[in-house]
């Protein structure tokens, strides 16, 4: 990492912290920045950086199946009984985000989510 990157990941991570911040105060962000001798304008600039580096989430790419000789079969496969889940789950809103998470998520995908979350947030 150079120099420069190194600067633009500094500036981002202070940005990051400003933003997280302003939302944990419960105040609105003119408030906020009122408060905070910061202007509204510059603000909303800095949030959109932040939130423009948090990289997204892709689906995999479809990897291409070799062409050969062989016979495809498909198998039968009964899924496991699975508990009855309910479609209600959660909500988070944090600012303008909100994420809904359907009960029977996995673990993962939660911790993910909210790690994401309290990374702009």
């Amino acid at each position: 990492m150079d120099i420069k990157e190194y600067k633009k990941s500094s500036q981002l991570q202070e940005w990051a912290e400003m933003v997280r911040t302003c939302r944990n105060s419960g105040k609105t962000i003119s408030a906020w920045c009122t408060e905070n001798g910061v202007n509204e304008k510059v603000y909303y600039y800095r949030q959109k950086k932040v939130c423009d580096g948090i990289p997204t989430i892709r689906r995999p790419e479809a990897i291409p199946i070799a062409q050969s000789n062989t016979t495809v079969q498909f198998a039968k496969i009964t899924p496991a009984v699975q508990p009855e889940v309910s479609e209600t789950g959660i909500t988070v809103r944090i600012g303008n985000a909100e994420v809904q998470i359907s009960n029977g998520a996995e673990a993962a995908t939660i911790e993910t989510v909210l790690r994401v979350l309290s990374g702009i947030c």
